[in-house]
């Protein structure tokens, strides 16, 4: 077997759709989020391309130490262009909240601290989790100093906005959780702006919300965010604007627009991308236009399976790395006695399929009992704040 083979990719993909068919067999789909059916059902298929990503890094890394692209499109792209696409979903959903504002009012409170509560639990176990990784790998003594430490942990605790220390001298730590943090800070900085993107539609979020970019402002001076990972949050502006002219809604539903998706999400994906090629970019940016204005793939991306499959997206991003490093760091060797280095390709992947159920029940326990118990705190939180007058009685008016 080719280290770079797809099928074992596919036979992965089936695994956890299959686990994900299981686990949900008696979990009802959540109403609210019925009107992006076709982004709810994306959601699943890019985070497990994150995992597929790291899972291919992980056959040079355990043979050399080396964390480097495979020399495949395809495994390259999985990452970097899922996360673009998670970065156009994130402008996409929240950039249309400020156009329906034209009509309804923002509840700032509650947009800001129901992106607190949505994002943070997760994290935290996460954190938690790679800590006690930390702790284990440095046999749990102090390896450097008191200040050195809290300084570290300190970054972490405010989603690597700062950078990603390494924790008590463990180098290149973020590897135990395959280095996805990154793209935090991004996420955090496009809520932040929202309210100078509403001033820039002519909207009046008041000052109070104005408050938060300027915070984000101060933040800006020790991150250093790259042009070009901003992108997707420009595609998906442009896709708001887009999902709600009429005459693309009714093209995006028709079987033309479906072959069209399907064959731009081929290219964008298949190609080599690079800075002086863009087109695998513009094709990704072209078939997510198509979905946000309701396109499913031939019903794939709103299928109940799919949408199960999205629920979990975010546990799934956060605990693949971790999944990855306990399992070639000691899995593999407390159940084959053989050392990871060791390892074929198809060796290699055998054990990519055994995590994957793990990985996916994983998952959606973290949903169901950490993410959703953390954003069911977001309404009697809000209440409390609202107690205090800092943010008023009752949202502003755009």
């Amino acid at each position: 077997m080719n280290p770079t083979d797809l099928w074992p990719a596919l036979v992965a993909l089936l695994l956890a759709l299959g686990t994900t068919w299981v686990l949900s067999r008696r979990s009802p789909l959540p109403e609210a989020r019925a009107r992006y059916r076709s982004i709810d059902g994306l959601r699943g298929y890019l985070a497990f391309g994150v995992f597929l990503h790291h899972a291919t890094l992980w056959q040079s890394y355990r043979v050399s130490g080396a964390w480097a692209y495979p020399p495949s499109a395809f495994y390259v792209n999985a990452g970097k262009g899922s996360v673009a696409l998670f970065f156009m979903i994130t402008a996409f959903l929240f950039f249309g909240r400020l156009l329906d504002a034209r009509t309804r009012r923002i509840d700032w409170a509650r947009l800001f601290l129901g992106r607190l509560m949505r994002l943070t639990p997760a994290y935290l176990l996460m954190l938690f989790l790679m800590l006690t990784l930390v702790a284990v790998l440095t046999r749990g003594r102090l390896q450097v100093e008191t200040g050195t430490l809290l300084g570290s942990l300190k970054d972490w605790l405010l989603f690597t906005i700062p950078g990603r220390p390494d924790v008590n001298g463990l180098a290149r730590t973020e590897i135990l959780v395959a280095g996805v943090t990154w793209s935090l800070p991004y996420e955090w900085m496009f809520y932040a702006a929202l309210p100078v993107l509403m001033l820039m539609l002519g909207g009046r979020p008041g000052v109070r919300p104005l408050m938060v970019p300027v915070v984000a402002g101060v933040l800006l001076l020790v991150w250093r965010p790259s042009l070009g990972n901003l992108m997707p949050f420009a595609v998906g502006i442009a896709a708001a604007f887009a999902a709600r002219w009429r005459p693309l809604q009714h093209f995006a539903h028709t079987p033309l627009a479906s072959a069209l998706t399907l064959t731009s999400l081929v290219g964008g994906f298949a190609l080599p991308m690079s800075a002086v090629s863009p087109l695998p970019q513009m094709l990704q940016a072209f078939a997510f236009v198509l979905i946000a204005c309701g396109n499913d793939l031939f019903g794939g991306l709103s299928s109940r399976l799919s949408r199960h499959f999205g629920e979990p997206t975010y546990s799934v991003y956060l605990l693949h790395g971790l999944v990855l490093f306990v399992s070639f760091h000691w899995c593999v060797a407390w159940m084959t006695g053989v050392n990871a280095a060791q390892l074929s390709a198809t060796q290699h992947w055998l054990v990519v399929w055994m995590m994957t159920p793990v990985l996916m029940t994983l998952s959606h326990c973290s949903h169901r009992y950490v993410e959703m118990p953390g954003l069911a705190l977001t309404e009697p939180w809000l209440q409390r704040i609202r107690a205090t007058a800092v943010w008023g009685a009752s949202p502003q008016r755009p």
